[in-house]
């Protein structure tokens, strides 16, 4: 990719956005489009030499539960009753705004029939977090291995049962 300062290629996004905050995608995705898709970024777990996505709908079968239009991942992953101590069938929460390989090749090659311009594309990166800017930082947190999540919710899980146990 080549950076460019050229923002004035971007000036028709403002003109279509709703106000920030006014609660709909309008406010963050330029309206007027015929068609919006959403990309539900997958789970995660650890396969023998390197991650494996989990899809959405695999979480929502093992927990039980239903994608619609508007689900949160936070929604489908809590487990089923009756599955609170079974296999999970993740390890860790979609990466929220990060398209794995797979995804950007999928995306870039269906995107492509839809332009008169395939090799071109714009990017536009908000600079509201401040880590753009000279001096700017940005936050890293890490967890080594799945166990943090799991252990976390395993025990979430367990304490769940013991309040719900009949006398």
């Amino acid at each position: 990719m080549t950076p460019s300062d050229a923002i004035e290629n971007a000036d028709w996004i403002g003109q279509r956005l709703h106000p920030f905050g006014s609660y709909d995608v309008g406010s963050v995705i330029p309206t007027g489009f015929a068609a919006y898709a959403r990309i539900l970024h997958p789970a995660g777990k650890y396969g023998a030499s390197h991650p494996v996505e989990v899809r959405w709908s695999e979480v929502a079968a093992w927990s039980g539960k239903t994608i619609h239009p508007e689900v949160q991942f936070n929604s489908i992953c809590e487990p089923a009753l009756g599955n609170e101590l079974g296999h999970w069938s993740w390890n860790y929460e979609p990466r929220l705004g990060v398209l794995s390989d797979a995804q950007v090749r999928a995306l870039a090659g269906l995107l492509a029939e839809f332009t008169t311009t395939p090799d071109r594309c714009w990017f536009c990166l908000w600079d509201g977090q401040g880590y753009l800017h000279p001096g700017g930082i940005a936050p890293l947190i890490f967890v080594k291995g799945p166990r943090p999540l799991r252990w976390l919710r395993l025990r979430a899980a367990r304490r769940q049962l013991r309040r719900h146990k009949p006398p």
